[in-house]
């Protein structure tokens, strides 16, 4: 995915729900987070990025990442029926 600025991030994110917490700096992570979060359910992702916020912060920001990543990785695996873990 191609690294937007974080005026236009910003800008494709409205419509869904963004956690309060994120880098915010020259690497910022809102397009990773929005790609993230759009993987989900529209009534997941509200919950979701509320958790991603409380997990987040500037030392633990990959881990926050990871976490997020995994989520969306089980949410589809699910999805196509690969895992029996329910939602």
């Amino acid at each position: 995915m191609a690294k937007l600025g974080l005026t236009a991030a910003l800008k494709q994110c409205r419509g869904y729900a963004m956690p309060d917490n994120y880098f915010k700096g020259a690497d910022h992570d809102a397009s990773y987070v929005h790609e993230q979060l759009s993987r989900l359910p529209v009534g997941m992702r509200q919950a979701k990025a509320s958790l991603y916020s409380q997990h987040y912060s500037e030392d633990k920001r990959a881990k926050a990442n990871n976490w997020l990543r995994e989520l969306a990785d089980k949410y589809e695996a699910t999805k196509r029926g690969e895992t029996s873990r329910s939602w």
